[in-house]
This record gives C-alpha cells, sequence and structure tokens, in this order.
C-alpha cells in the first residue's frame, strides 16, 4: 500500500500511476497523513480506515470518524475540501488554538 487512494491503481504495463485525481484524492491523502502520524507508521492502511479506527484506538472517536470520512473507498463520499475548513475552525478554536 502507498498514498495512494483507493481510486488510484499502479499500472505496470505503461508505467506509473493511473486512475481519478483531483480533490476527493487531496483529501483522501490528508486523512492519510493524519493515520500515519497517529500510528507513527510509513504507510497508511485502508483496511483499517475501512474498520473505523484509522488512528486507533488510544484517539477520540471524533478523530477516527473524521479520518474514516476523509479516507473513504468512495470519493463521493469524502467530505468536500471547502466543507473541512470550518469543521477544523471549530475544533481548533474549541481547544482554545489559534487558526
Amino acid at each position: 500500500m502507498s498514498f495512494q487512494p483507493p481510486e488510484n491503481y499502479l499500472d505496470k504495463k505503461n508505467g506509473g500511476i493511473r486512475g481519478a485525481y483531483g480533490k476527493p484524492t487531496d483529501v483522501w491523502q490528508m486523512g492519510a497523513v493524519a493515520q500515519v502520524l497517529c500510528r507513527a507508521t510509513e504507510v497508511p492502511d485502508q483496511k483499517l480506515a475501512d474498520l473505523g479506527v484509522p488512528c486507533g484506538e488510544g484517539y477520540t472517536p471524533g478523530l477516527n470518524r473524521a479520518v474514516t470520512l476523509l479516507m473513504h473507498r468512495d470519493m463521493m463520499k469524502r467530505p468536500r475540501a471547502v466543507d473541512l475548513v470550518p469543521a477544523v475552525r471549530e475544533m481548533v478554536e474549541s481547544h482554545n488554538l489559534v487558526f
């Protein structure tokens, strides 16, 4: 597995990565980065996101839900990037952090 979302695949015959690209791909990769940081691993694990515990039981249910949504297998079911900003802002401000 790599930092490529489920809608991408390795095309060995023609060389390179093929599939869909765009903002939903970026959203998945943001979730993947969060997952590897939480788990201190080198590559993301889609199966853990599918199970709803991408970050692990040591993290809040809210964080696991958020990363699960970011890493949803169906790119059309991932949140839009523009919708993430208010949610992140609210989370940051609720912890008295600066946005």
